[in-house]
């Protein structure tokens, strides 16, 4: 998923790539994703040491990435007042929740409740623990949202 996700955002940077009607950019944008996996393949082959320093090296780049953006916003963005006047006019708005909705999913995708097979042989009775712990997590989480947590 991630190496198509990853050809998908280049495409938007080198167009060609999104030309869907010749062959050869569909050859193209599955050669890029499988350099890709294999890159990281390779990586992972090499050990959990090279793994932890190719890790600490992309969290440095995409935490750079925002630190660039926060830095722009800074600079030359408007103001915290009218930021929050827009989130401030999402709450009434004919869509209420949509913000809170966005929100969530950003906090779902970045929670690592992605990642239970990484840590399924560390838990005991995963089958079992998992859906349970899940489901729980679940109830703490429309109990705390119903009572405006």
């Amino acid at each position: 998923m991630f190496p198509v996700l990853f050809v998908s955002y280049l495409a938007y940077f080198f167009p060609a790539l999104a030309a869907m009607s010749d062959g050869f950019s569909a050859f193209l944008r599955w050669l890029l994703a499988s350099l890709v996996t294999v890159t990281a393949m390779a990586v992972n082959l090499l050990g959990s040491r090279e793994v932890g320093t190719s890790a600490k090296f992309g969290g440095t780049i995409v935490l750079g990435g925002f630190a660039v953006l926060v830095a722009a916003w800074i600079l030359w963005g408007p103001s915290t007042g009218a930021t929050f006047g827009v989130i401030r006019q999402d709450w009434p708005a004919p869509r209420p929740g949509a913000l809170l909705l966005g929100i969530s999913y950003a906090v779902f995708n970045h929670s690592g409740w992605d990642n239970c097979s990484t840590y399924a042989e560390e838990v005991d009775q995963p089958q079992r623990n998992y859906p349970l712990a899940i489901g729980i997590a679940l109830v703490v989480f429309a109990t705390a949202f119903r009572n405006g947590a």
